[in-house]
């Protein structure tokens, strides 16, 4: 029996960003399949429902949901069958490249001294304001700040999900395996 989940670091969370100082949930975003129009996003709401978990929806875009909640990343990776990813979200700005390039070099990462990264950019259905290439000069801004690029065996996975005018960036946690699902 092979697990469903990928990887999860769900013990190596960040601190919330200072936008959401206030609340004492913590900002998730859910990188949804493109499958179906409303099923994916049913489907990660009814699971934190079913464990009776708070949430509040932040923000709901073509393949992304952002929420707050208490909610269990690895409990529910076991449950998301329509989701690719859920992250640790870090941020969400307008979706141009000066503005995301602006965000990263200012936020607050997480990254320990020494602790390598990757960043991967995913435009939704292959649209977007952001070129092809803006995954390297993402990487590069990162790597500027003084931390170390693994390509292969990276300590922590940043995801920019870009998608109706928006860019969500945050710290990959749980990533699914979604063809378990289908044994």
């Amino acid at each position: 029996h092979k697990s469903i989940i990928k990887g999860c670091a769900y013990k190596t969370l960040i601190g919330p960003p200072a936008i959401y100082a206030r609340s004492p949930m913590r900002p998730l975003a859910f990188e949804l399949s493109g499958e179906h129009g409303t099923l994916p996003r049913s489907e990660v709401i009814a699971s934190i429902e079913a464990y009776g978990w708070p949430y509040r929806v932040v923000g709901d875009y073509d393949q992304l949901l952002i929420l707050e909640t208490d909610a269990d990343p690895a409990v529910l990776a076991h449950r998301l069958a329509l989701t690719h990813n859920i992250l640790q979200l870090i941020f969400v700005c307008p979706a141009s490249e000066e503005e995301i390039l602006r965000h990263v070099e200012t936020a607050d990462l997480g990254l320990g001294e020494g602790q390598s990264f990757v960043v991967r950019v995913s435009r939704v259905k292959g649209r977007g304001p952001v070129s092809a290439a803006f995954e390297k000069k993402l990487g590069a801004a990162i790597w500027r700040r003084g931390h170390p690029v693994s390509l292969t065996a990276p300590d922590v996975t940043y995801r920019a999900i870009v998608t109706e005018g928006v860019c969500a960036f945050g710290r990959l946690i749980c990533s699914i395996d979604r063809a378990a699902f289908d044994r």
